[in-house]
């Protein structure tokens, strides 16, 4: 007899689902359910979910979420569910609007140029009107009883002193510098802050400055040589505030710290308040957005204001445009007939047919998504000779016929990926190289069983860290997105079939955040060991299996195996299950327990403390090393049986702790064959 040893130590082929599953690659997975590749391109458990702020009771799943984050770098997250929209305020969510249509998916896009030089969230869900929100939010300091004409607040602008100095005269709507500098105009539009005296707190925005005085409106009693700053504005200078989840007017803001209204609202200390959004009734009603070269894109659109043949304005139902708006306004889609350079434009696709079902920013042009048709909108500007007059040419490129999405697209560093009708995952430059490489322009080819059993209805995804992320139905009779697929690009892989039900996804706090596709909660993803829900941790239960491995070169033939191998990194709180099966029959022919908790093994010492006493009839040898920095030890152990005879193998994991680590690097089999009739080059694996 000859001893032959197959050893599997590169996992990181991920899932399999070949329509053979005897003859894929070794390494692979048939089942990868709350698994990912390790770093060391083993197998481990994916990482818990942890509730973004305070957790959500509502039982109304996220139907958006978004990170707003700003030019200074500072970030808000919102999320909309049920008929509200709601934004994270010190861990806190609190309301930013109501009356919403219940269930409504939101499309969401920041932008930073434009005419007034703010940062703003823009948002839709193709029922309300378009909105636009600066991100403005602050608390009160004191308790409201109601009816005040003032709303007291920590703060009304933002952190940032563009100039301090003492004034060496002043007035009620001026302040001298003899030893300024400043550029005339440079201060308009600023506010000034008085930082001491009898009016400090004060402020007022700025109308003028010359090189050595700034103006402002009055601030009454103001006199003497106070000390000032230069800042800018959180709020916009009048407008309207919801406090405490109620809308409330205000026409000043007279001191850093405060709202003129004409009665406020009962509310407790420490009550959120922000800027209320704007609603732009003449913006296209769509849910999908995105913005490019300072212009704003939406897709997706029920209706809109458009335009006839003379130029007058009319309402359309455009769900197969693109409705585009002016540069460096996002809120203005209009234009003139015949249309000008710089205004905005309706893009209509008379070919395919079905909703523009996404748009796309793609370097300095968009893809524009239907069913059936993927689209590339550009512009090309020109001057007319003979009148002098600049004009812009739109052109719409259409990439290959008949291929086109569901869902909405997912931007990665380098690619658009999105879902095909014939449930296909692909992205937009394997589309490109059809042609010539036809068998790589589906990526979802090695798990297409699986995905043939999935509802692509609800789409989406976010790539992050080298990992595209899916959401998905595990079938049509599910209720929601229950599912989320992981792609790994850097080992050309799927390598995570995960329990999480998310609608959306974004990043928040230095993780990928998701919206949760059943309750209203935000989920912090890549965070600990367990899913963690109201203070209480959850195991996150890992199930892994190899596909199968043809010992022999003919079915017919039988082999005989003797031995498991294994070994891997564990933390000393932890353990895992494994199995072995034998003939595509997933009845284990031996299974064991391995764990964490004992430090003492010694080569040559039976693993009865780890495995049960002697579960499998021989026993056989383990060691444990001592913790590294990360408290995980090495381990190693060969559990040793009677002989099983058999023509295929596959093995198999099992977690199901909470808080627990195992990564398993290194597996494999002893067998026996008789050289007469079975040599090692006649092994397949």
């Amino acid at each position: 007899m000859k001893e032959i040893t197959i050893t599997i130590d590169d996992f990181s082929k991920g899932l399999v689902m070949l329509p053979d599953e005897a003859i894929a690659p070794i390494g692979s997975a048939r089942l990868m359910q709350n698994a990912r590749i390790s770093d060391r391109k083993g197998i481990a458990k994916r990482q818990g979910v942890t509730v973004i702020g305070d957790a959500d009771t509502s039982n109304a799943a996220v139907t958006g979420i978004f990170r707003f984050k700003r030019a200074d770098g500072t970030e808000t997250l919102v999320k909309a569910r049920s008929t509200e929209h709601l934004y994270l305020n010190n861990a806190t969510w609190s309301k930013l609007e109501g009356s919403l249509t219940s269930g409504s998916r939101f499309g969401y896009a920041s932008h930073i140029v434009n005419t007034d030089y703010r940062d703003y969230l823009y948002w839709g869900n193709r029922t309300e009107a378009y909105r636009r929100w600066n991100g403005a939010y602050t608390t009160t300091t004191a308790i409201l009883a109601g009816g005040e004409t003032a709303v007291p607040v920590t703060t009304v602008l933002l952190d940032d002193v563009f100039d301090s100095k003492t004034a060496s005269a002043s007035s009620t709507t001026t302040l001298d510098i003899a030893t300024a500098a400043w550029a005339t105009s440079q201060w308009v539009g600023f506010y000034v802050k008085i930082t001491n005296g009898a009016k400090s707190g004060y402020i007022s925005k700025i109308s003028a400055n010359t090189t050595t005085q700034i103006t402002f409106a009055a601030i009454s009693g103001l006199s003497g040589t106070p000390t000032f700053e230069v800042r800018r504005p959180l709020f916009d200078d009048t407008g309207t505030i919801v406090v405490a989840g109620t809308d409330v007017a205000y026409t000043a803001m007279p001191t850093a710290t405060s709202f003129t209204v004409a009665s406020a609202p009962a509310a407790a200390s420490g009550s959120a308040v922000t800027q209320k959004p704007t609603a732009y009734v003449s913006a296209p009603y769509g849910n999908r957005l995105t913005n490019c070269l300072t212009r704003m894109y939406v897709g997706n659109v029920r209706s809109a204001i458009g335009y006839d043949s003379s130029g007058n304005k009319e309402g359309k139902a455009s769900n197969r445009a693109v409705m585009v708006s002016k540069r460096n306004d996002a809120t203005d889609f209009s234009f003139d007939s015949p249309r000008a350079a710089d205004e905005g434009e309706i893009i209509s696709f008379a070919y395919g047919g079905g909703t523009v079902n996404d748009v796309v920013a793609s370097e300095d042009a968009v893809w524009a998504l239907t069913s059936e048709s993927v689209s590339l909108i550009s512009y090309v500007e020109a001057l007319d000779p003979s009148t002098g007059v600049k004009t812009e040419l739109t052109t719409v490129k259409p990439l290959k016929p008949g291929i086109g999405n569901v869902g909405r697209a997912v931007t990665g560093k380098d690619d658009v990926y999105f879902a095909t009708p014939r449930k296909e995952i692909t992205s937009i430059g394997r589309v490109k190289q059809m042609d010539t490489t036809p068998q790589s322009m589906n990526i979802g080819l090695p798990i297409k069983r699986l995905l043939d059993a999935r509802d692509f209805t609800y789409f989406d995804g976010y790539e992050w860290r080298d990992r595209l992320h899916f959401t998905l139905r595990s079938s049509s009779e599910a209720a929601q997105n229950d599912r989320v697929i992981i792609y790994n690009r850097y080992t050309k892989s799927w390598e995570g079939d995960w329990l999480i039900a998310a609608n959306a996804f974004t990043e928040w706090d230095g993780k990928l955040a998701a919206g949760s596709s059943i309750t209203g909660d935000a989920l912090k993803m890549y965070d600990g060991e367990a899913d963690t829900y109201g203070g209480v941790d959850y195991p996150i239960v890992t199930r892994w299996r190899s596909n199968w491995m043809n010992a022999t070169q003919s079915r017919m033939e039988n082999q005989s195996v003797c031995g498991f191998h294994c070994e891997g990194y564990i933390r000393g709180n932890s353990k895992f299950e494994f199995s072995l099966m034998s003939d595509f029959f997933d009845v284990p022919f031996l299974s064991g327990t391995f764990n964490g908790y004992e430090k003492s093994y010694l080569d040559g010492v039976s693993v009865t403390a780890s495995l049960g006493e002697r579960p499998l009839g021989d026993g056989g040898m383990a060691s444990v090393e001592p913790p590294d920095e990360d408290g995980l030890s090495r381990f190693r152990f060969t559990v040793w049986f009677p002989d099983v005879y058999l023509t295929h193998l596959s093995f198999g994991f099992i977690m199901s702790q909470a808080n627990e680590y195992v990564e398993i690097n290194k597996a494999g089999f002893t067998l026996y064959a008789d050289p007469l009739t079975v040599t090692p080059s006649r092994v397949r694996t």
